[in-house]
């Protein structure tokens, strides 16, 4: 394949946008108490789940029939190298203990997905730091494809995919940025983005279920010095989604994808077009050998 030459896109500055969002912003700290809706009481006691900074609360525009709004964080507008890893780590634990109590109340639900839309060019419609965790009986979409391939590789090769490719890209060396302790990270092979696509795997988690605090704290770690990485190419925006089925799926692991996102000078044009959002075809103007080598140095 050919490489475009590559100019960082223009940095986007949304502090404007951040002040005159912040008087109504229902997650903000004085207001999330009244703004937003409260779990059951049989649900989680009190109404909402809380870890540090991090609050879970129902979602209002529901994705499945188990469907959640974590709130990060007090502040109402954070810029890329502000997350620090406790931050994210907090709004990750109270995620997974909102699954873990759908789970009790619902057995039917097998399979979990922390989606995170970073600002407006994201499809973010709050500029408040906030995931948004899923749960489904059945795998839904692209991760419904990934879970199945998963499942006929280690049904004919008799161990799961997600650790043979942390191996294999590990020993080729091309796309195999590092570890932090348990989690694995690599730049995709074939990107579902103009510039680039980072991989998270935990090999020996195939649930999110059952990651333990070492486990989170080791994710958000990379997590972070990929947020960096963003920030010196002016990128201000991404995609992330944290997925996995259940504990007893051996074939599977539980694994993660962050996308860059952003519009396009002079026209403040969408980075994506029909062959990607009708056809989910993928462009992409770098090699990601060349956002490896990068993304090694924060690393």
């Amino acid at each position: 394949y050919y490489e475009f030459r590559f100019s960082p896109p223009v940095r986007a500055d949304f502090s404007e946008l951040a002040k005159a969002t912040e008087a109504f912003c229902p997650f903000c700290p004085d207001k999330i108490e009244v703004a937003t809706p409260r779990f059951p009481e049989e649900f989680v006691s009190g109404g909402r789940i809380r870890v540090g900074e991090a609050v879970v609360v129902p979602n209002l525009m529901p994705y499945s029939q188990h469907s959640a709004v974590t709130v990060v964080c007090r502040k109402h507008f954070v810029g890329l190298t502000e997350f620090t890893q406790k931050v994210l780590a907090d709004a990750l634990s109270a995620s997974q203990e909102y699954f873990k109590k759908v789970v009790i109340h619902d057995k039917s639900q097998k399979h979990f997905l922390i989606v995170w839309n970073f600002m407006p060019p994201s499809g973010g419609s709050m500029i408040h730091p906030h995931l948004q965790p899923v749960s489904y009986e059945e795998p839904m979409g692209y991760y419904a494809k990934q879970f199945e391939a998963s499942r006929k590789f280690y049904e004919e090769h008799g161990r799961s995919f997600w650790q043979h490719l942390v191996e294999e890209e590990n020993l080729l060396g091309e796309r195999y940025v590092g570890a932090t302790g348990s989690v694995h990270w690599l730049t995709a092979f074939a990107p579902r983005s103009y510039i680039f696509e980072v991989i998270a795997v935990f090999p020996e988690k195939t649930s999110i279920l059952e990651l333990d605090q070492n486990n989170i704290e080791d994710f958000t770690d990379g997590l972070v010095r990929i947020l960096k990485y963003m920030d010196t190419l002016n990128i201000s925006s991404f995609n992330l989604i944290l997925q996995s089925g259940s504990p007893d799926e051996q074939h599977y692991r539980v694994n993660a994808s962050i996308i860059p996102r952003f519009t396009l000078p002079p026209l403040g044009t969408s980075d994506v077009a029909s062959l990607r959002a009708l056809n989910d075809l993928s462009v992409c103007y770098r090699k990601p050998e060349t956002t490896c080598t990068e993304l090694k140095q924060h690393f």
